[in-house]
């Protein structure tokens, strides 16, 4: 059985066991496990909340979660993040869990988020000012791609070579 979540909605996203998403009117809400912080509430829930609770008060524009934090943008374009930071991923110079957003040192302007597992990754619209370009594992992969299958295609055509030499005879001149 679904069950509908009231409110309009232009975002959501999922962590591990914790869900954000942000209504119309640029409010953030989460709810799910509330482990490390999770629910940016400030405060460190063992339980599990069924229904969204609102973080913060601020106009938020993008949300992405992971395993055990999320982060949101808002409208002024700044990056926040909350929950587990052992690894000192949330951005913010320390490695203690925040039950509430704090922003990501640096004066970046941020655009999108997008969340892995111990990981952040965000498009700064900095980098699109400044006339660069990056390149992503997905590009770098299939830079591989290709140079295997010309390899590949090397191969293949080596073995026809050999083929048609050994039906006329001649594959002593091969080695």
């Amino acid at each position: 059985t679904l069950t509908a979540i009231a409110g309009s909605w232009n975002t959501v996203s999922s962590g591990l066991s914790t869900s954000a998403g942000i209504k119309t009117d640029g409010s953030l809400w989460t709810w799910g496990a509330g482990s490390n912080g999770m629910l940016g509430s400030n405060s460190i829930l063992t339980t599990h909340r069924s229904s969204p609770v609102q973080v913060g008060t601020s106009s938020w524009t993008a949300v992405g979660g992971a395993s055990l934090m999320m982060y949101a943008i808002t409208s002024d374009n700044r990056l926040f993040g909350w929950g587990n930071n052992a690894n000192g991923q949330l951005g913010n110079g320390n490695t203690n869990n925040a039950c509430s957003p704090i922003q990501v040192l640096g004066a970046a302007t941020w655009k999108q988020v997008a969340v892995g597992q111990q990981s952040i990754a965000a498009i700064k619209t900095d980098i699109k000012d400044a006339d660069m370009t990056a390149q992503t594992l997905e590009d770098q992969l299939g830079v591989v791609t290709t140079i295997i299958a010309g390899i590949v295609g090397v191969l293949n055509a080596f073995a026809i070579v050999a083929l048609i030499a050994a039906a006329f005879g001649i594959v002593n001149t091969l080695l």
